[in-house]
Formats: C-alpha cells, structure tokens, sequence
C-alpha cells in the first residue's frame, strides 16, 4: 500500500470519527437515559440528558416536569421554575405539573407569586385538587385562615367521596395543634375507607381504637343523585 493510500485511509477514518461524534443521538436513546437516571433518583446524571432532550423537543410537558422536578432534588428551584412552568402551560390539566410549579416557585422564596397563581387556578378551574393545592401550599406558608377556607372548600367540593380532603384537613388541624379537630377528619377519613392505613395509624398515634364505631359520617357527605356532576 503506497503512503499516498495510507494518508487518504487515515484522513477518510478521522472524517467518519469526527462525523459519528457530531451526529446527534436518537431522541429515543437520550430519553431512555434520562428517564433511567430520573427513575434511579440520579438526579445530577439525569439533567444533562433531560436537558439535551428537552433543548431537541420543547414541548414535552413530561420530560420538562421531569427537569424540573431534578433541579428541584438538586437544590436548584429557581433552574426548575421555567420548566414547570412550560409544562404547566402545555398541559394544564395535569395536577401533578402545577404542583411541581408551585413547589418551585416555593423553594424559590417566590411565595406570593406561588399563592397568586395557586388562586387564579381556583378561579379559573375550581376543582377539588386545585383547592387542596392551595390549601396545603397556604399552610406551608402561614396563611392558616386561607389554607383552611381552601381545604374546607375541597371537602365540600367533594361531598365526602373521598379521602384526600379529609386527610388534608386533619393534617392542617395537627399543624395547628388542634388535636379534636384532628381526631374528628381522621374518623371522617375512616368513615369513608376503613381500611385507610394513614388514618389509621395517626389515630392510634393519637391514643384513639380506629373501627366501625368511631367512625364519623363527613359532615360535608351528600348522596350522588342523577345529574350531579363528579367533581
């Protein structure tokens, strides 16, 4: 092989190295790698992944959630806002994105922006998880008069099908150490599910016997009746 061959062999090689290492990887493979990471709770790992994926496809409300919710595990909320926030605005059905929102804007000392757009959600949707959010969210800040009006409006919402408000109520009752009140939601909560194990065990906590006969009918409780929409 003449020397001129061997230099146009090497030249053609390092062309095709350079070329393999500037093609991008498939969309697929880096999200397969993110999501392995963000599964593993490797979160520092999972941010370079998540953000070439996200840089590549913007408007995966998922996938940003997912970024977001690894700057938040981080330590770095304020990274993680525009991310929940894209997401929020993609998909604003999905409770969980407003929640990682409003817990960035949270963990980034942004708390009257958190409550504003917290209040503006149960104005313009008003659901049940809208009001639990602001509840819990408004507690965590000290607004303890709004965090209950929010909760007791989530339970009333409700009608007493469910459990979450009721729990939500007597979490914000121990918070505020008012222990019969307390009580009262967790008998509410086992009225519902009796084999609610959270309830359960906080009443024993508590120095209550959890069973049939403590049980408290919600006093937010109402029959479906034909025509009454779910909330």
């Amino acid at each position: 092989m003449s020397a001129r061959t061997i230099r146009l062999a090497l030249a053609l090689a390092t062309s095709l190295a350079l070329t393999g290492c500037t093609n991008p990887r498939p969309l697929h493979v880096v999200q397969a790698s993110a999501d392995r990471f963000y599964m593993l709770e490797r979160y520092n790992d999972a941010i370079p992944e998540l953000v070439e994926y996200n840089s590549r496809k913007p408007n995966d409300p998922e996938m940003r959630y997912k970024l977001g919710k690894s700057y938040i595990n981080t330590e770095n909320p304020k990274a993680a806002r525009e991310h929940m926030n894209v997401a929020v605005d993609v998909a604003p059905t999905v409770d969980k994105y407003m929640d990682g929102y409003a817990e960035a804007l949270l963990k980034s000392g942004e708390s009257d922006q958190m409550l504003i757009s917290l209040r503006q959600r149960t104005s313009d949707r008003g659901t049940v998880a809208d009001y639990l959010r602001l509840g819990q969210f408004a507690s965590r800040v000290g607004h303890a008069d709004e965090a209950l009006t929010a909760l007791k409006t989530a339970a009333r919402l409700d009608a007493g099908k469910s459990v979450g408000p009721q729990l939500a109520l007597a979490s914000f009752y121990a918070s505020v150490n008012d222990k019969p009140n307390e009580i009262r939601r967790l008998r509410m909560a086992t009225w519902i599910a009796p084999a609610n194990i959270q309830a359960n065990e906080r009443l024993r906590e508590l120095g209550e016997i959890p069973g049939p006969s403590q049980a408290i009918q919600p006093e937010e409780w109402a029959p479906m009746t034909e025509g009454t929409p779910k909330k």
